[in-house]
C-alpha cells in the first residue's frame, strides 16, 4: 500500500510530546512490512535542514486560506526508506517553537494549520502514486480528514483513498472562533453541530473524528474511556456516534532505539543478566539531581507533560505521604508557567526527596 502521514512532530526532526515518537517509529516499520511511505510535516525553522540533509524541491504552490492565496514552498529527505516533505511558508512556520511559546499558544495556529491540512492534500496530488491510506494525526491534521471527505470528495487523485485519524492526546482540540471556519473554504453546511461546530467555535479535532472512515487511539482502554462523561472533554457524544468505527491500538516501542544494553547516551549499559551498569546509571541520575540516598532507598522517575491529565494533581496531592516514606522522586517534565510553579513549590518543599527539571512548552 502507498500510506501518507500527516501530523505536526515527529521525532528527531521536532518534537514536543509522544505523537512526535509515534511518527517517528511507525513509518519505517510500514516501509519493512512493504508498504510505501511519506510524511507530510509543517515546516518549522527550528528543524535543522542541514543536519538532516531536507533539499529544496522546485515545487512551488498556491494554497487558498481564506481569500488569501499563501505561498507553499517544499523540503524533502530520504529518512530510514520514508520520504519526509517539509511543508513549508515563512509567515506560518518562521518561529521559535511549533505551537506557542511562554505566554501561550500562537493566535494564529488556526490559520498555520488550516494551511498545512490543505497544503498536505495538494501536495499528495503532486506526488506519483495516490495514497491508498491518508493517516492524520490530532487536531492539527484533522482538517485534512475533513477536506477529503468534502471539497476533495470527488477529485481522481483520491477516489481510493481511505482516511485514518488517530487521537494521541485528546485534551488539546484545536477549537478556534467561528471566523477560522471562513479560512478554511469548506462548504457552510459543514459548520454544524454535527460537524465541525463545537459550542460555536470551529473544533478541527471533530474534522478528524467526524469525516475518518476510522477513528483510533492509543490503547484499547482508552477507545472505551473516552465514550464516558470523565475523559471525552465534551466530544464524548462525537465518539458515541462513531462507535463502530472507533479502534484502540497500543502504541509499539522501538526496541532498538530504547534498549539499556547498547544505548550509548545513559553513563553505563545493563541488562536483565548483565545489573551492575543500572546501578552506575541510577546513581549519576541522584548525583545530577543533588539527591542523596543509599542503595536501599527507592528511586521512581517521571517523564511526562505537566498537565491534570497526566496524573500531576494526584501527584501535588500525594507528595506529602511519598516524601515521609524517604523515597526520592525525579520529574522531567514540560508544561505551564503555573505547572512549573507547582513543581518548583514541590521541590522547595521537599529538597532531599524531589528534584523536577523543566522546561517550557505549549500545545
Amino acid at each position: 500500500m502507498n500510506i501518507l502521514f500527516a501530523a505536526s512532530e515527529m521525532v528527531p526532526f521536532c518534537k514536543t510530546g509522544g505523537l512526535a515518537d509515534v511518527i517517528g517509529a511507525l513509518p519505517p516499520v510500514l516501509v519493512r512490512m512493504g508498504h510505501e511511505v511519506s510524511v507530510m510535516l509543517p515546516g518549522y525553522s527550528i528543524i535543522d535542514r542541514k543536519r538532516f540533509g531536507f533539499n529544496k524541491m522546485r515545487l512551488k504552490l498556491q494554497i487558498p486560506v481564506g481569500s488569501d492565496m499563501k505561498p507553499l514552498h517544499i523540503s524533502s529527505v530520504y529518512w530510514k526508506g520514508v520520504t519526509v516533505y517539509l511543508l513549508e511558508n515563512g509567515e506560518y512556520f518562521d518561529r521559535g517553537h511549533l505551537y506557542g511559546n511562554t505566554d501561550g499558544d500562537y493566535e494564529d495556529n488556526g490559520s498555520r494549520f488550516i494551511f498545512f491540512s490543505r497544503a498536505v492534500l495538494e501536495m499528495a496530488k503532486r506526488l506519483e502514486n495516490m495514497p491508498d491510506v491518508v493517516h492524520t494525526h490530532d487536531w492539527q491534521a484533522g482538517l485534512v480528514t475533513a477536506y477529503l471527505a468534502t471539497l476533495y470528495k470527488n477529485d481522481r487523485w483520491f477516489a481510493g483513498s481511505a482516511a485514518l485519524f488517530t487521537i494521541h492526546n485528546l485534551g488539546y482540540q484545536g477549537v478556534f472562533p467561528e471566523e477560522n471556519f471562513t479560512l478554511t473554504g469548506l462548504p457552510r453546511e459543514e459548520f454544524s453541530w454535527t460537524k465541525l461546530e463545537y459550542w460555536g467555535d470551529v473544533s478541527f479535532i471533530k474534522g478528524g473524528i467526524v469525516y475518518g472512515d476510522a477513528v483510533s487511539t492509543v490503547s484499547k482502554k482508552y477507545s472505551g474511556e473516552i465514550l464516558g462523561d470523565d475523559l471525552g472533554f465534551g466530544l464524548q457524544g462525537v465518539f458515541g456516534e462513531r462507535r463502530d468505527d472507533l479502534y484502540g491500538i497500543v502504541n509499539g516501542i522501538d526496541h532498538n532505539e530504547w534498549n539499556p544494553s547498547s544505548d550509548t547516551s545513559i553513563p553505563a549499559q545493563y541488562s536483565i543478566n548483565d545489573m551492575p551498569g543500572k546501578k552506575r546509571c541510577r546513581d549519576a541520575l541522584l548525583e545530577t539531581c543533588g539527591l542523596k540516598a543509599d542503595k536501599f532507598t527507592p528511586v521512581f522517575g517521571m517523564v511526562t507533560r505537566l498537565d491534570d491529565q497526566k496524573g500531576i494533581d494526584i501527584l501535588e496531592s500525594s507528595v506529602s505521604r511519598l516524601a515521609a516514606m524517604n523515597l526520592r522522586l525525579v520529574i522531567l517534565g514540560t508544561g505551564t508557567q503555573e505547572h512549573h510553579k507547582t513543581m518548583k513549590r514541590l521541590m522547595l518543599r521537599y529538597p532531599k526527596c524531589i528534584n523536577v527539571m523543566l522546561r517550557f512548552d505549549s500545545d
